[in-house]
């Protein structure tokens, strides 16, 4: 599947709004909630057991993350520990806004992705519309990093693709860099 958002934020389009009704909070993301430490490291061991998983994803030259059901980072290729610059064990358990500095990531009541702005985030939409379409989703999203600056505005693409470790669900989840100036085509499933 593919979501092509290129042209404006009024074409984009946005997750569902969902209220729990054991809270009354808003969840923008899949879920309120996150694995502890224990989870995360249990599922990377899982994930690096995968033969030739982490060689695949350590060879393409893009940064490539494996995220767990809500969206928590539990293995990354070189190029992402490269281009974030911190070691591995530092980016276990974040979520794609909390690694690529957004400026609206400590917005929501649960990080990354539970902000009411989060629905227009088509990294969000990648990952929530791949877990359920149990197909792959490449959507273009833009983010304002965080810099000493003030905020800086970068365009990407993300290709989220659903797999499963010994009945788990995970997603592969890459990004690229795109030139705002290009026009660009997605394709998918």
């Amino acid at each position: 599947m593919v979501i092509h958002m290129r042209g404006g934020f009024s074409d984009r389009r946005r997750l569902p709004l969902q209220r729990r009704s054991d809270e009354d909070v808003d969840v923008f993301f899949g879920r309120l909630g996150r694995d502890g430490l224990e989870e995360i490291q249990a599922a990377a061991r899982l994930i690096v057991g995968v033969p030739l998983l982490q060689e695949i994803i350590n060879a393409m030259p893009v940064p490539v993350a494996v995220l767990n059901d809500k969206g928590q980072v539990v293995l990354t290729n070189r190029c992402w520990d490269r281009s974030v610059g911190e070691a591995t064990n530092c980016l276990l358990g974040a979520r794609h806004g909390e690694l690529l500095g957004c400026s609206r990531c400590e917005d929501g009541p649960d990080g990354c992705g539970t902000a009411r702005s989060c629905n227009h985030c088509g990294a969000a939409i990648s990952i929530l519309e791949s877990q359920h379409s149990r197909g792959q989703v490449t959507c273009e999203f833009r983010l304002y990093r965080r810099t000493s600056e003030g905020p800086e505005l970068e365009e990407r693409l993300v290709t989220t693709t659903p797999i499963q470790v010994d009945g788990r669900d995970f997603s592969i989840f890459v990004l690229h860099d795109v030139d705002p100036l290009v026009a660009v085509e997605c394709f998918g499933d």
